[in-house]
């Protein structure tokens, strides 16, 4: 709901600070409204956000990081995501079968899975069809028991790679 003119009226009169404008105030107030809700339909709502946001959300206010480092909505993340990280890593998981926590889990296979595409030192294997580290050209065999035949990627291609799963056009 966007503040009426009697509002927008008075913050122009009455404000001098930096802060007292009619968005500004509009924003604090939905924020407070927020802030309000119970927990658990604060969870609910965290839990539609992807992991970039719900990352970014916890730089709000404290309330909002302890929100954003809850195991549910993790979780729920986990499950949103994990087929795009393939099969599940087996050091994810402690000693004597201690878990992690969840957000744990989840950053380590992110990691995992976006480690080849989120360095500079990348190319594309026209033969196993995947993002192969420059480095591990000459150490590392191809699916078909050949040397990799890389082609350059660009960081527009890796963008959609990752993105969408599009695969980089050979030159």
């Amino acid at each position: 709901m966007l503040p009426t003119k009697g509002q927008m009226k008075g913050a122009e009169v009455g404000g001098a600070g930096k802060h007292s404008s009619p968005t500004c105030m509009f924003r604090r107030g939905a924020f407070k409204r927020f802030e309000n809700l119970p927990i658990a339909l604060k969870t609910e709502i965290l839990s539609h956000l992807d992991r970039e946001d719900l990352l970014n959300s916890s730089g709000i206010s404290k309330g909002w990081r302890t929100l954003a480092r809850d195991e549910f909505l993790w979780r729920r993340l986990w499950e949103r995501d994990s087929e795009s990280f393939g099969r599940i890593n087996p050091d994810l998981f402690g000693e004597h079968g201690e878990e992690p926590s969840w957000r744990e889990k989840y950053k380590k296979n992110y990691r995992s899975r976006y480690k080849v595409l989120l360095s500079n030192t990348r190319c594309w294997c026209t033969r196993c069809q995947r993002p192969v580290f420059t480095m591990d050209i000459l150490f590392e065999i191809c699916m078909d028991g050949e040397l990799h035949q890389c082609l350059p990627m660009t960081p527009g291609q890796i963008s959609r790679y990752v993105s969408n799963g599009d695969i980089p056009a050979a030159n």
